[in-house]
């Protein structure tokens, strides 16, 4: 299962999204070197030239054709389009992290549509366990009533029961088909067989020990973090680049080669060689360099405001995700405790009973409640687990090799002696009543 979850992950249209966008920011990232390279162009052109002269010079009317060649390379643009490099420079890196978190992210999600198909699936044989001891024993009741050994009280108090987990048995349906539906829409309509299914066990890498060291961790490699932090660079070279662009004018060097024939009232071919600097200024008289640097600048002052409130978010988001893991970690210590009295409860229950002191609704009542402790103890595990996923994705630490699968407890069943023989008359005791 922990390969499907991989290549659920791998093959998801998110980070295949992701995948593309990082393609995309280097092939901007080569674009930006291009501004280095000299620049060639070819024109070709012919018509009809007419040339009136001044006088004393004859005119002429020609057929002119002109071949030009011109390669023109950059200079200077103080630091324009360097600026342009390390701006793409910075959202390839930028890209890469966004994959990885992407990743993360999608493994989170698939590890949590895994692992609660598999609590639904045992919460819902939970329920009609119970269900179906609370149903024959109302039909014991019932025997025992006609018999005349049982009470009319009993009988109505096992159907109210019965109504109760049968209700909980729909609940249980709701969240599995949920559950399911969950799973389908994240791996697909794979061939998957729920019974005997592995149940999610605890990461492989090991969490932090403590809230600060979890905070640390995240602050240097949470991935939305670096993200946001990229954010504000690319905007910072952005306003270097508008800066050196507007305000600066541009050297340029080319050489260009012109073929000419019958050009300007000049007969017959002429070749001609140039070798030129050329500065080139341009200046708005809006003063839309002014504005324009300004515009990059109010973006960069927006992307260092919102990573600054972005961190606060991530860090609180972190802070929780560790609160949830040692909440999870005592109410799943909590409620095995709570599992295990209530085992307890109904041995001494189940052995009172064969003496007369219990009655048999008694009986039911333990047996409910055990149920429905190892129900809730099977869902906090689950949570418990999760939540050791979901901190190690904050850290920025998780991987499909973290990925642990262990083979499913047991469902325990209720107890050594069966229903039917508890349901036998017990034995009076003295001026006790006959349950």
């Amino acid at each position: 299962m922990a390969g499907l979850i991989a290549k659920a992950v791998e093959t998801h249209d998110r980070l295949r999204a992701a995948v593309a966008g990082a393609d995309g920011a280097r092939n901007a990232l080569r674009v930006s070197y291009g501004g280095w390279y000299p620049t060639l162009s070819l024109s070709v052109n012919g018509g009809r030239e007419n040339t009136d002269k001044p006088p004393g010079n004859p005119s002429t009317d020609m057929a002119a054709k002109q071949l030009s060649l011109r390669a023109t390379q950059l200079i200077w643009d103080f630091d324009a389009t360097n600026a342009d490099i390390r701006r793409s420079q910075v959202s390839v890196v930028r890209a890469d992290i966004a994959v990885e978190r992407t990743r993360q992210e999608l493994l989170v999600e698939g590890l949590t549509a895994y692992a609660n198909l598999v609590r639904a699936h045992r919460l819902l044989a939970y329920a009609k366990q119970s269900e179906d001891n609370i149903r024959r024993q109302t039909g014991l009741e019932e025997v025992r009533l006609q018999e005349g050994f049982g009470f009319t009280t009993d009988v109505l108090q096992a159907k109210s029961q019965l109504a109760g987990a049968q209700a909980r048995r729909v609940v249980a349906q709701e969240a599995m088909q949920n559950a399911l539906s969950r799973f389908q829409a994240f791996f697909g309509h794979v061939p998957f067989q729920l019974d005997g299914a592995e149940v999610l066990a605890a990461a492989r890498t090991p969490l932090p020990p403590t809230e600060a060291a979890v905070v640390d961790e995240a602050r240097r490699h949470n991935p939305r973090l670096q993200e946001l932090a990229l954010t504000t660079a690319a905007a910072q070279e952005s306003v270097s680049a508008t800066r050196s662009r507007t305000l600066y004018p541009r050297v340029e060097g080319f050489v260009e080669r012109n073929v000419k024939h019958d050009v300007a009232g000049l007969p017959g071919r002429q070749d001609e060689l140039l070798f030129k600097i050329q500065v080139t200024y341009s200046l708005n008289t809006g003063l839309t360099a002014i504005n324009t640097i300004r515009l990059a600048e109010a973006d960069l002052r927006a992307a260092d405001a919102t990573w600054a409130d972005q961190e606060r978010s991530t860090l609180e988001a972190v802070r929780n995700s560790w609160t949830r893991l040692e909440s999870a970690r005592t109410q799943a210590a909590l409620l095995n405790d709570q599992a295990s009295l209530a085992a307890g409860f109904l041995d001494v229950a189940r052995a009172e009973r064969e003496l007369g002191s219990r009655s048999l609704i008694d009986i039911l009542t333990g047996e409910t409640t055990l149920i429905n402790a190892r129900s809730d103890a099977l869902a906090a595990e689950t949570e418990l687990v999760l939540a050791g996923y979901r901190l190690l994705a904050t850290t920025g630490r998780l991987s499909s090799t973290d990925i642990q699968l262990k083979p499913a407890p047991r469902l325990d069943p209720m107890g050594r002696r069966s229903l039917d023989d508890l349901s036998r008359p017990a034995p009076r005791r003295g001026t006790g009543r006959q349950p």
